[in-house]
């Protein structure tokens, strides 16, 4: 019904043929002004217009996905191997406030709001002002012209989404885009009852309070006056979703509710070789967890966190010839109130400021370019100590005229500690005040050769992480939070697409990892980190076809993973696991009308056999495991999308 509808819209159109094509696959590195390894993400397809921002940034080299079931649910994002607390986010190069703990949800943003996504590999350009050990991520607005979009997606599990889209170009241009989407995650899982070695209790369930819905408005106003450029975005985002914990775990009841407005401005003012840049945003954000029976096994709670936060940043810039010179600085305040904690001492109001400076020198010519950036950065709150930290990068970008361009980069950057890990949630995390920065260094080299048909990028790169913070227990149901680790991540990646004849693209990203803990009194040293694949494969076959007034346009992925664990400990690997999932594109001949058919999970696997390391006296261990990822939580089997759309 929902889909006729759409349908019933476009039927008066004459028909007409346009070109459709399968994205959500990336470019490779394209940024002009900064030799980092990014990948960008073009959201102008029809095809993909609807989809999450999970799914579309997964066709991303060096991307992990971990999420608490399918679209809709919970998902953070990992970048070579980086915990996703390490990855910063941005609107339009604003940093948006992560929340609590300091991990973003990705599946919050709606992507129809969105022309561009730019994922920084290695660390966050300098021109951002904020330091991020384990990348970046810029999400991009604009406005391309009088637009209109209309999408409606069915899926399985109750599954079930609108997405629209109206743009105009006239004297005050303007963009709104919203979201809304609703999933059951009603899906079958298997379960062990808890006991890993005995089989005859084990069966398969049915999923139950993993319900999620999720609401998003969107509003861009660019603006041009003279020779002052204005881009400002207003976001809103309501999102309820329960938890049923992990898979031996059955929470009926327990839920969580997030609230969020969003208010950006950047401002851009010069002519020729001299411009100044200023960005200003406000953000509110209120958390709510309810767990009032105590399912979970940490202490009945009913949480509240509302956050306010503050920033401003501004730059000097100028362009000689091929130097380059920029001067930055920015601020920016937040503000928490708790309520209803159980960790009465940790209740009440929390602030902190961030203060920074930076220079930043760039040489660039057609063959070099060299970069250097150096930044002071000032962190009080009121907890008991206050920090300055040091920054700084360098890069250099080698293009030798008919050889592939290489890029060498290194960086020290450096994360504060979350309100989370600074004053505890209800009693089960106690906060530590006296916490200071994690700090870390990350380098990378590597090539990007682009040729006709043909394109290639390669890298090797590393990070060293220090004063990692950890909560550590302290009694049974108590841990606390310590900077208490550190971490090598060494890798390899590489990425490349072909185009043969008759419309056939192929794609393929390999990325390789070694990670080890380096902290000597940790229980776990020279134990690998959890949840990092050591060998991640991703290949995408694509082709278009013409059937009269037709156009298909289906796509097969095969995505492979082996090497990680699910623990700290290094005693719980995880099988190596594929993926299969197609996607068919159908551009109908009435103009405007798009139609999407997707299947993830093709194999259909809901258990996985696993295997308890060391062996014992017998002989190894194995056992079945429901599957899912580190953070314990069960994957859906087949999942199958449908998503008509109408755009004009």
């Amino acid at each position: 019904m929902n889909m006729f509808i759409i349908a019933v819209m476009v039927l008066w159109q004459t028909q007409s043929h346009e070109e459709i094509t399968v994205k959500g696959t990336r470019t490779l590195a394209d940024s002009k002004e900064d030799s980092s390894f990014n990948s960008t993400i073009k959201t102008d397809d029809p095809v993909s217009k609807g989809w999450s921002l999970p799914r579309t940034l997964s066709f991303s080299p060096s991307i992990n996905i971990q999420s608490t079931g399918s679209d809709g649910h919970m998902s953070f994002l990992m970048i070579r191997g980086s915990a996703p607390s390490h990855v910063n986010w941005f609107i339009d190069t604003i940093p948006v406030n992560p929340g609590m703990a300091g991990t973003f949800d990705v599946s919050i943003f709606p992507l129809i709001s969105f022309t561009k996504l730019t994922v920084f590999r290695g660390f966050t350009p300098p021109a951002f002002g904020n330091d991020g050990i384990g990348g970046s991520v810029n999400l991009t607005t604009g406005i391309s012209g009088d637009n209109l979009f209309i999408s409606n997606t069915l899926a399985s599990f109750g599954t079930l989404g609108y997405s629209i889209s109206a743009s105009s170009s006239g004297k005050i241009p303007f963009r709104i885009s919203g979201r809304w989407y609703t999933t059951s995650g009603n899906y079958k899982y298997y379960r062990n009852n808890g006991t890993e070695f005995t089989s005859e209790d084990d069966s398969t369930g049915e999923r139950k309070n993993n319900q999620s819905n999720i609401f998003s408005l969107m509003i861009n106003v660019p603006l041009c006056i003279g020779s002052v450029k204005l881009k400002n975005n207003l976001l809103f985002i309501d999102s309820q979703s329960g938890l049923p914990g992990p898979v031996n775990m059955e929470a009926h009841e327990t839920s969580f509710k997030r609230r969020r407005g969003f208010l950006s401005s950047l401002l851009t003012f010069g002519t020729g070789n001299t411009w100044l840049r200023a960005a200003f945003s406000g953000e509110i954000l209120k958390e709510s967890f309810q767990d009032k029976s105590d399912e979970m096994g940490v202490g009945a709670q009913e949480t509240s966190n509302l956050y306010s936060s503050l920033f401003s940043r501004a730059s000097f810039n100028h362009l000689k010839g091929n130097h380059f010179f920029s001067l930055q600085i920015g601020a920016r305040g937040e503000y928490l109130h708790q309520e209803n904690t159980l960790a009465l001492e940790n209740a009440g109001n929390h602030r902190r400021f961030y203060g920074n400076g930076s220079a930043r020198y760039r040489f660039k010519n057609k063959f070099i370019s060299v970069q250097i950036y150096s930044a002071m950065n000032y962190l009080d709150s009121t907890a008991e100590t206050a920090e300055v930290m040091p920054s700084g990068a360098a890069s250099i970008s080698l293009n030798p005229q008919n050889w592939p361009e290489i890029r060498l980069n290194f960086r020290r950057a450096y994360r504060s500690p979350t309100f989370l890990e600074l004053y505890g949630n209800s009693g089960t995390l106690k906060g530590n005040p006296n916490l200071e920065s994690e700090y870390g260094y990350t380098g990378d080299v590597g090539i990007i050769w682009k040729k006709r048909n043909i394109q290639f990028e390669g890298a090797l790169f590393f990070q060293k992480m220090f004063n990692l913070i950890q909560f550590v227990p302290n009694s049974q149901f108590v841990s606390v939070s310590e900077n208490a680790g550190s971490a090598d991540i060494y890798g390899a990646e590489s990425a490349g697409s072909i185009k043969f004849p008759f419309d056939v693209d192929f794609r393929v990203s390999v990325l390789l990892l070694k990670t080890e803990n380096t902290d000597r009194d940790s229980y776990n040293y020279a134990k690998p980190l959890p949840g990092r694949p050591r060998t991640t494969l991703s290949s995408t076959l694509s082709w278009k076809k013409d059937i009269d007034l037709w156009r298909l346009s289906p796509a097969f992925t095969v995505a492979y993973t082996e090497g990680a664990f699910f623990d700290s400990d290094g005693r719980r690997p995880v099988p190596a696991r594929y993926n299969l999932s197609f996607l068919l594109g159908i551009k109908t001949p009435w103009k405007g009308l798009n139609l999407t058919i997707e299947g993830r999970n093709l194999e259909n696997r809901i258990s996985e056999r696993l295997e308890r390391l060391p062996p014992g006296i017998n002989g190894r261990n194995f056992y079945m495991q429901g599957k899912g990822d580190y953070l314990g939580y069960p994957v859906p089997g087949r999942t199958i999308f449908f998503t008509l759309s109408y755009e004009q």
